[in-house]
């Protein structure tokens, strides 16, 4: 895997941090309300996910090592989903329950991507790219 195949839309630009995020309402006290997952790939540190969970207090955090080849692949994924076409998308409706949805990246030249949706028929896109990103880094948290 190249290192020099970054996304297409900002030559030279590496992701330094990426997340996906879900909100669950109208659960019981106890159940988790919210979880993520977030890649923290600033330059010069070594890149690492956390994965979190919320019942209602602070968040309980986990830290997982993660390399500069995980980055450049998941950069790759996020070029190849076009994911920086979502920033700015923001769909809501009413709705009793549910989840909203959440991704974010941020990269080194200071593009931000920023989607949020808490609907029944979001964009397929948006939907496709919280997946993958929730796929990836969760794999990552599975390594021995």
């Amino acid at each position: 895997l190249s290192l020099l195949g970054f996304a297409q839309d900002a030559p030279g630009e590496k992701l330094i941090y990426c997340s996906c995020a879900a909100r669950h309402y109208g659960l019981p006290v106890g159940e988790i309300s919210r979880s993520y997952y977030e890649l923290i790939a600033d330059e010069g540190t070594a890149p690492k996910v956390v994965y979190a969970v919320e019942r209602g207090a602070e968040p309980e955090k986990e830290e997982f090592p993660a390399t500069a080849e995980d980055v450049a692949q998941l950069q790759q994924i996020l070029s190849d989903l076009n994911a920086s076409a979502l920033n700015g998308y923001k769909e809501e409706e009413s709705m009793a329950g549910g989840v909203s949805y959440r991704i974010y990246m941020e990269y080194s030249g200071g593009k931000k991507v920023n989607a949020t949706w808490y609907t029944h028929n979001p964009k397929k896109v948006a939907v496709k790219t919280y997946y993958a990103i929730l796929n990836f880094l969760s794999a990552i948290t599975q390594r021995k």
